[in-house]
């Protein structure tokens, strides 16, 4: 059996990587633990997705919140205006605009399954009557894996289970982030 960077322990761990793993495991990750990963490399970024895998999956699995009497939802369901790319057509000269595509990583703490993900077609069917400061925009992946694993260790992620429809999910693009469940 070939070991995957994830399960490779022939080198030693980083003070960083230890730092960051037990500061998820005991919910006191910082500011400070985050920074400390910008220096990391693709072993250790791949240790790191790996336990926070092992993390919410351990805890998650008894955290849902069920929605079947929190239906009347204050907020409209999420929605966000994407930069377009006004297209003229050359038969009938009508103004067509189209969207670009988003590029962008979000962080989801709070929807029908959390993690940190790229573009919004990702996001919008797993945030449905999520208040938006329950998900955000940012511009590298790194920068939403960090904001994703504070708010894992802070304790305020949440996945919502609903029994009112059923929900289906295609599988992530490779490298397109991690959502859970």
């Amino acid at each position: 059996m070939e070991n995957s960077p994830a399960t490779d322990l022939s080198t030693p761990l980083s003070s960083g990587l230890v730092n960051a793993i037990n500061g998820l495991m005991s919910g006191t990750l910082t500011v400070r633990d985050t920074e400390a990963m910008d220096n990391f490399g693709e072993q250790e970024m791949a240790a790191l997705d790996a336990v926070v895998a092992t993390l919410v999956k351990k805890t998650y699995l008894t955290r849902f919140v069920d929605t079947r009497y929190q239906i009347a939802v204050e907020n409209p369901p999420a929605t966000k205006a994407l930069p377009t790319m006004t297209v003229v057509c050359q038969n009938c000269q009508n103004v067509v605009n189209l969207p670009l595509p988003d590029n962008r990583w979000y962080c989801v703490v709070r929807g029908l399954r959390i993690g940190f993900v790229r573009g919004w077609e990702n996001v919008k069917r797993v945030v449905l009557h999520v208040p938006e400061n329950k998900y955000a925009a940012y511009g590298t992946k790194e920068t939403a894996r960090k904001a994703f694993l504070l708010a894992l260790a802070a304790n305020e992620a949440t996945v919502i289970v609903t029994t009112d429809f059923a929900v289906a999910y295609e599988p992530l693009v490779t490298g397109d982030g991690f959502l859970y469940p």
